[in-house]
């Protein structure tokens, strides 16, 4: 980050951007800065191959034959995990514990003669291996008879989520979800959330409280691990419950830019197809590619990981999953272990916008450092600038990472990122939210000078950091699909739930496309996201234009050939290839071209211009997996 101190002799005295609210407690930065951690869920599901008991359950089932809490504690922190939240209880209502208000717990298992405590063995576990612990106890128990008799089963929560609390040591998160289920009695449950939220506060005051809606951490609205591509750290809960009293699957996902607390989001996935282990899931651990799109999808959008780590019948985490967190911890560390704007700082130039104090050429005095006390700042009320890194030399690079000072608020709503090569500045990537961390890729290439353009804000913009970094060669199939710079999946910039392509609206006389300086990304007049490609968003009847922006969904690896028809000029793009040239006035013969496309995710660029207003805009496409004629590209397969 650019450091205001630095250069004490040019710089100003300047005073601090005040916070805007809301902003998180310490609590929050400590988990937002742990970034990824584990789930572990285990029980009596483990032994009966199922995902969710039914409560009667026998407790004799659990007898795992060689568990060791350490193995997991030591697995998690040799791959960069910094926390575990074990499923202390689950719907089936047994608990991990020897608990004084149930005789359906581990007391009654043949484990450890009765004698055991599974909660104190991963507690203990993951203070020795130096990691943080937490705990999920389920709300819905299928097994209490007091379930439905709403006092009665508010009592009993209350006192085992007292066990919890004050006997395991500190926990960093308590966990909830708003599982409402029917009773033994066939009755359902009002929770008292008030009362449970108020105990945690007193019992661990330096806990986070995960649900629907927070208090401090959210659930991002799926179970893929994936935030939303815009990502914001606040929500207006008000008297929402988790469950069925949740918000809207799309503000879990996305949050609210004027949301009134900071309720961050969290993003849980298994590293398998199920939440318990099953044996015939051993070959279906998610791969080190699959691993690193939900990386980029939860951590490099605002979020936070929690991965779910399954232990097996014998109380251990099983070989293929152990060796794929390895795996998946050591391509993240190839992937950033050299920032390029750190390697360059003793050379580098920086110039910026409406900063608070001069920009110089900056000597060997570290420029971006990681400290969150320093950032860059506009002056008091600039809510737009940029930010200019010129290099000596040019790098080449394919990723660059964005983070802003979230203990003074999250600001940054939109914004772009160009990049100079041979002398012409392009639109690299472009982008809504930052939050804590936002990493943006691009097929790998060489760039003489990075220009980060803020084009909205909530507040004073402020940033703390910008990293650049190339993944090796021994990950680029993992990051890129192919080793030769091949396109990105379309994860990338899911906006889930909703597939769409992002287009821009100008107002332009044009003769050609190729050339038009007056496309360029800052010039539009209207933006907006579609589900199909069609001429509705122009704004007016003559001299106007469209740049369609996204990914396109391809069903099988092969050839494929796209028509494209319209009057006038149009062009095609798939991953940067210029697939249809019909550019020009008055093109109303459909022009055709075919490329070569593997299966996944592609990106897509569709420019178009009118000129006398006889409107015409059709594409299509035939190939492998879309039957002999071919068709329109169904919505489906476009994403922004």
């Amino acid at each position: 980050m650019l450091i205001l101190t630095v250069l004490p002799l040019l710089l100003p005295e300047v005073s601090a951007p005040a916070p805007l609210l809301p902003v998180p407690t310490p609590a929050q930065l400590r988990w937002q800065r742990m970034e990824r951690y584990a789930f572990v869920h285990f029980g009596p599901n483990t032994f009966t191959d199922r995902e969710w008991g039914e409560g009667n359950e026998d407790p004799k089932n659990f007898a795992p034959s060689a568990l060791d809490a350490g193995q997991w504690a030591r697995a998690l922190k040799e791959s960069g995990f910094g926390g575990l939240i074990l499923t202390a209880k689950h719907h089936d209502g047994f608990c991990l514990w020897p608990s004084r208000h149930t005789t359906h717990d581990i007391a009654a298992s043949p484990w450890r003669d009765g004698k055991g405590d599974l909660v104190q063995e991963v507690s203990q576990a993951c203070r020795e291996a130096g990691i943080a612990f937490g705990v999920y106890l389920s709300p819905w128990d299928r097994h209490e008879p007091s379930y439905g008799d709403s006092p009665r089963y508010n009592e009993h929560y209350v006192a085992q989520l007292t066990e919890l609390l004050s006997g395991y040591g500190p926990l960093f998160e308590v966990w909830w979800d708003g599982a409402c289920g029917e009773g033994p009695n066939g009755k359902r449950q009002e929770y008292d959330w008030p009362r449970f939220r108020k105990l945690v506060r007193e019992l661990q005051p330096q806990a986070v409280i995960f649900s629907d809606v927070g208090p401090d951490v959210r659930w991002v609205g799926n179970e893929r691990g994936f935030a939303g591509e815009t990502c914001w750290s606040m929500q207006s809960p008000g008297d929402r419950t988790p469950g069925i009293g949740a918000p809207p699957t799309s503000e879990l996902n996305e949050g609210l830019r004027d949301g009134v607390q900071w309720i961050p989001a969290e993003c849980d996935v298994s590293i398998r197809p199920g939440w318990f282990h099953h044996t015939r899931e051993d070959e279906r651990v998610k791969s080190v590619a699959e691993l690193l799109e939900i990386y980029y999808a939860s951590i490099g959008r605002n979020g936070n990981l929690l991965l779910n780590i399954p232990a097996d019948r014998r109380g251990l985490f099983h070989e293929n999953d152990v060796a794929r967190l390895k795996e998946f911890d050591a391509a993240l560390k190839q992937i950033f272990a050299h920032d390029l704007i750190r390697a360059a700082q003793s050379s580098l130039l920086v110039t910026a916008s409406g900063m608070r104090g001069n920009v110089a050429r900056f000597g060997p005095l570290q420029l971006f450092d990681g400290d969150p006390s320093t950032y860059w700042a506009l002056d008091d009320g600039q809510k737009t600038g940029h930010v200019t890194l010129s290099f000596e030399e040019p790098v080449r690079a394919d990723q660059l990472v964005l983070c802003e000072p979230i203990e003074l608020g999250q600001r940054v709503a939109r914004f772009r990122v160009e990049v100079e090569q041979s002398g012409v500045w392009k639109e690299l990537v472009r982008g809504t939210t930052i939050g804590a961390k936002r990493i943006l890729r691009f097929p790998p290439q060489e760039i003489a000078a990075l220009r980060v353009h803020i084009e909205d804000a909530r507040g004073t913009l402020l940033l703390s950091s910008l990293e650049l970094y190339l993944a090796p060669d021994s990950v680029y199939p993992l990051v890129h699909g192919s080793g030769n710079g091949a396109p990105l999946p379309a994860l990338q910039l899911l906006r889930a739930p909703d597939p769409g392509l992002r287009v821009r609206a100008f107002e332009v006389q044009l003769e050609k496309l190729a050339g038009a300086s007056a496309l360029a990304a800052d010039a539009h007049v209207a933006e907006s996201v579609v589900t199909r490609i069609d001429l509705a968003p122009l704004t007016r009847a003559e001299q106007a234009a469209l740049v369609f922006d996204g990914y396109l969904e391809v069903p099988k690896t092969g050839r494929f050939q796209f028509t494209l028809a319209s009057d006038d000029g149009s062009r095609l793009f798939l991953d940067e290839v210029l697939v249809i040239d019909n550019d020009g006035l008055h093109g109303a013969e459909p022009r055709q071209g075919s490329i070569a496309l593997e299966q996944g995710w592609h990106r897509v660029r569709l420019e178009y211009f009118q000129a006398g207003g006889a409107k015409q805009l059709a594409l299509r496409w035939a190939g492998p997996g879309l039957g002999l004629f071919g068709a329109e590209i169904a919505p489906e397969r476009l994403f922004h």
